[in-house]
């Protein structure tokens, strides 16, 4: 049907008497902008109740301001709206940082969700939000199911026109695949308190009417690619200041850094034995030695507190490292060098007291702290760091 015989029917509270099809199929491109350009800013049904709209209702706004484009209304439930994956995605890749992040698709094309990362999707779908609609949305029931999470909670205002930038994030240790065209979002429409000028005389009243202006979307936000949204998004306020990078999982990169300090953490640990033991061994040589012994004993005592000085320094860095990593809740590699460093300087302290001072109690300490740095090991997947026969068994390094 011609959108000028459209545009010259009365809309009353019966859409029995609009003949424009059960489904987007019976539009064309333009049709559909010219319905919404038509009751952008008057409503054709001012009978439906200022509520969240049921499906029949929702199918009555779709059929008559096409306010998602294309929509099929086999896609509703009861008080929602299926959205689909669009052609569109962004994502940063960590193994190429010169790639370009932006990426088209082909209708059923496939793409990754590596563990831990950030994927943005367009959507299929467009919105052409009436000045009296609102929308929300949230992520389809599956993928919620697969452990996925979706920014929401933003109202998609009355008056936006465009696709929806999402980003999704795989927060799981599994690599999902999804396609171009598939479920993505379940959108909810509601209808605002109205104006008098969106319903006319038999609408809301004129003396009925706020004493506020109303204020209109911002049309210059409607209708870009998903590059300007993500580019303003990070672009920095700021005089001179420096732009943000394209946004990423930031988990990867904080696990490394755990890592890479548990590591030297590990190596400082190690320098200190071997520096207390070798002082150990030249406190035993020259014990025998008359006028030196004072000077070895200062020697061995020097030893000792460059290795604690050494473990000291060891944990503090270890410290500072797991406050940087406790904000993206992964502390498991520094929790197990915590633990390992307690063991040794249990160990060193007990020493310094001379070997008589391992008691049983002492032992008894020693050999829990182990322990506990094992399970947590074995919590996290990687080696114990005291194998099962260091764990009762050792012997004073000074």
């Amino acid at each position: 049907m011609a959108i000028s015989r459209l545009c010259k029917r009365k809309v009353g509270a019966s859409m029995r008497k609009m003949d424009i099809g059960t489904d987007s199929q019976a539009l064309t491109d333009e049709a559909a902008e010219e319905l919404f350009r038509q009751f952008k800013s008057s409503d054709p049904l001012p009978h439906v109740p200022s509520a969240l709209l049921n499906s029949a209702h929702v199918g009555d706004y779709l059929r008559t301001v096409a306010m998602v484009w294309p929509y099929d209304l086999t896609r509703r439930k009861a008080a929602s709206y299926a959205m689909r994956v669009g052609h569109h995605i962004a994502y940063h890749d960590p193994a190429n940082t010169a790639a370009d992040p932006y990426r088209s698709l082909n209708e059923g094309e496939t793409f990754e969700l590596p563990p831990n990362s950030l994927v943005y999707v367009k959507t299929l779908e467009r919105f052409q939000l009436p000045d009296y609609l609102a929308a929300r949305f949230n992520l389809h029931i599956d993928l919620v199911h697969k452990g996925l999470l979706l920014g929401t909670g933003p109202v998609v205002d009355p008056g936006f026109i465009g696709h929806l930038v999402v980003p999704l994030h795989n927060l799981t240790r599994n690599t999902y695949t999804m396609e171009a065209g598939q479920d993505l979002i379940w959108a909810e429409f509601t209808k605002t308190s109205m104006m008098p000028a969106w319903t006319g005389p038999k609408g809301v009243s004129r003396e009925s009417a706020p004493l506020s202006d109303y204020v209109a979307f911002d049309k210059a936000k409607s209708d870009h690619e998903m590059s300007w949204y993500i580019n303003k998004a990070t672009k920095s306020a700021q005089p001179g200041g420096k732009d943000a990078d394209f946004p990423a999982n930031s988990i990867p990169e904080r696990m490394a850094i755990s890592q890479t300090a548990a590591e030297q953490a590990s190596t400082d640990a190690a320098a200190a034995k071997t520096a207390a033991e070798q002082a150990r061994g030249a406190a035993e040589r020259l014990r025998n030695v008359g006028g030196v012994a004072l000077v070895v004993l200062v020697i061995g005592l020097v030893a000792v507190f460059i290795a604690t000085f050494q473990l000291v320094s060891a944990t503090q860095s270890m410290v500072r490292e797991e406050r940087e990593a406790a904000a993206d809740g992964r502390v498991a590699a520094i929790d197990l060098e915590r633990a390992v460093m307690r063991a040794e300087i249990l160990l060193i302290n007990a020493c310094e007291e001379g070997p008589q001072a391992l008691s049983t109690e002492r032992r008894e300490r020693i050999s829990a702290a182990r322990a506990d740095a094992n399970s947590i090991a074995r919590t996290g997947g990687v080696n114990v760091p005291f194998p099962e026969e260091e764990t009762e068994g050792f012997t004073c390094p000074i």
